[in-house]
C-alpha cells in the first residue's frame, strides 16, 4: 500500500499573523492584595482578580455587589436590597471583620462600601491566612482608593435609571504648582428606586484623598470620608415545612417588610487614615 502526500504545496502557506495587545487595556496589571504589588499578575504565585475603574465605569458600577460581578468566583452572601455588600469566595463565606480590606488595612464590612473614590477592586482567592493571618480562607477583597492626579482633573456624572433612580457625581483631582501638595476629591448622591416595591431610599457621600511632598523621601498621605444612606430594607423569603414549596401569590417585586410602622435601615460611616 502506497501513502499519498498530503502536504500542501509552498506557494498555498498560510500567511503569518501576529496578536498583539495595546498598551492601553484597561485591564490591570498588577496588584496590592498578593503580597507582590511590584509584580505583574501573570507572574504573581496567586490567583487574583482586578476589577479597575474604567472597567467599573464602563457598566455603571455603583456598588461592590456590581463589581463582583466580573469574577464567577465570588458569589453573594446575603446582599438583600438595602443591606451592606456580603460575599463568598469559592463557596467559603468572609470573615466581616478580617476578610475584607481598604488599601490593605482592616475594616468592618457592616455597611456599604463606596466605589466612587475607588480606583480598583482586588479579589485574592484563597491564600488569606498568607495575606490576612487569622481570616476566613475563602480569601482577600481589597478596596483601593483613588489617589491625587499629577494633571487636573475634573469630572461629572449624571444618571437616571429605568426604574426612576437619580445619581449624580463629581470627581475632581489635581496637585499645586509646586508638586508639594496634592487632591482628590469625590462627591455623591442618589436617590434610590429599587426594583422592589416600596424599597425606596436616598445616599450622600464625600471623600478626600490628600498628598503631602516634603522631599523626595518623605510623603505624608490623608484620607477621610463620610457616607450616610438610609433605605427600607428587603427581608428574603424562606422555605418552611417538608413541602418546601414557595407560597402561591408572592412576586418578585413585593416587599413584605412594608408594614406599618416599619423603619429605614440607615447607616452613617466616616472613616480616616
Amino acid at each position: 500500500m502506497a501513502l499519498a502526500d498530503t502536504a500542501a504545496p509552498a506557494d498555498n502557506a498560510l500567511p503569518e499573523i501576529t496578536v498583539s495587545s495595546s498598551s492601553q487595556s484597561k485591564a490591570a496589571r498588577t496588584a496590592a492584595v498578593g503580597g507582590f504589588s511590584e509584580t505583574s499578575l501573570q507572574q504573581t504565585p496567586a490567583s487574583i482578580t482586578v476589577i479597575t475603574q474604567e472597567q467599573m465605569q464602563d457598566r455603571s458600577v455603583r456598588s461592590a455587589t456590581d463589581a463582583v460581578k466580573w469574577d464567577a468566583s465570588v458569589q453573594n452572601s446575603y446582599n438583600a436590597v438595602g443591606l451592606a455588600d456580603w460575599f463568598a469566595i469559592r463557596g467559603f463565606v468572609l470573615d466581616q471583620g478580617a476578610n475584607y480590606r481598604k488599601d490593605g488595612l482592616v475594616i468592618l464590612a457592616q455597611a456599604m462600601v463606596p466605589m466612587e473614590n475607588k480606583e480598583r477592586l482586588e479579589i485574592l482567592k484563597g491564600l488569606a491566612g498568607l495575606q490576612s493571618g487569622i481570616a476566613a480562607s475563602g480569601g482577600v477583597l481589597n478596596y483601593v482608593t483613588k489617589r491625587p492626579t499629577d494633571t487636573p482633573l475634573r469630572t461629572a456624572t449624571f444618571e437616571v435609571r429605568e426604574r426612576g433612580t437619580k445619581y449624580a457625581a463629581v470627581d475632581l483631582g489635581g496637585r499645586s504648582d509646586d508638586g508639594v501638595f496634592g487632591y482628590r476629591i469625590n462627591v455623591a448622591a442618589e436617590d434610590i428606586k429599587s426594583y422592589i416595591d416600596g424599597s425606596t431610599g436616598n445616599r450622600n457621600f464625600i471623600s478626600g484623598a490628600f498628598d503631602f511632598h516634603f522631599s523626595p523621601r518623605a510623603l505624608l498621605q490623608f484620607d477621610l470620608d463620610y457616607q450616610h444612606k438610609s433605605q427600607l430594607t428587603v427581608p428574603g423569603f424562606q422555605l418552611l415545612g417538608p413541602e418546601q414549596r414557595i407560597p402561591t401569590g408572592i412576586r418578585a417585586k413585593q416587599m413584605l417588610n412594608d408594614q406599618p410602622g416599619a423603619a429605614q435601615w440607615w447607616m452613617t460611616a466616616t472613616t480616616w487614615a
